[in-house]
């Protein structure tokens, strides 16, 4: 009879198998990963999907052989995430699709390759220390840098993922930015800890933790609604 497996062992199983494959396969799940973890944000506010998608994106990491290989599975998450973010930004080619038409898609993938590269650099930097705990930091350090590099494009941060929960009301706390790296924390930590200690215990208390961020994030958002006055104010946006 064959022994049951523990998450530990499936864990590390499944970086096994993503290290030995060919690169092809490795690009594909990894651009995979980050489309899914994609739709945690608006319009489609799959939270628990989107969050699926980074926990994969943790898991490849572990399998990127070297600091090469590990900035190429980065951008394919990166590239993966940003395409399926950013599909809005081909809408204004087709206004006029037979004029225009045939510049979506090299709109989408260059607008996405580029920022992708930012993700790139966090995932081979963390290889050299072959950290999750150095990706968090690495990637909240790629996301703020995108925010302003070039006059910046923070669109679509990690972090706001939350932002149709109350989670989102810790911003107040810590900043967008702030959020990406609890995002990231909150994801990466258990699978760094169920891979390097296979302590449950270690496990059930940092899912504690997770869990107790949560509820404070829910509870700094039960403020009490505005006030309402006699003033009535509308903004409005023209449609460009």
């Amino acid at each position: 009879m064959r022994p049951n497996r523990t998450a530990p062992d499936l864990l590390n199983h499944l970086v096994l198998w993503l290290s030995s494959g060919h690169i092809s396969r490795r690009a594909t799940v990894a651009a995979g990963a980050g489309g899914v973890m994609a739709l945690g944000h608006p319009p489609f506010d799959w939270l628990a999907i989107g969050l699926f998608g980074l926990v994969l994106c943790g898991v490849i990491f572990l399998g990127a052989n070297g600091v090469r290989q590990a900035a190429w599975i980065g951008w394919w998450c990166g590239l993966g995430y940003f395409a399926v973010l950013l599909h809005w930004v081909v809408e204004p080619f087709l206004v006029y699709p037979e004029q225009d038409g045939w510049m979506a898609p090299f709109a989408l993938f260059f607008l996405s390759g580029g920022l992708a590269l930012f993700w790139a650099a966090a995932f081979a930097f963390a290889r050299r220390f072959a950290s999750l705990v150095v990706l968090c930091i690495a990637l909240t350090v790629a996301e703020g840098l995108r925010s302003y590099v070039l006059t910046g494009f923070p669109w679509g941060l990690i972090g706001y993922v939350w932002l149709n929960s109350p989670v989102s009301q810790l911003a107040a706390w810590v900043g967008p930015h702030g959020l990406t790296l609890l995002t990231l924390t909150l994801v990466f930590l258990p699978l760094a800890v169920l891979r390097a200690t296979r302590s449950w215990t270690a496990l059930a208390v940092l899912l504690g933790g997770g869990l107790a961020v949560l509820v404070l994030g829910y509870w700094q958002g039960q403020d009490p609604a505005p006030r309402m006055t006699d003033t009535t104010l509308r903004l409005i946006q023209p449609n460009a």
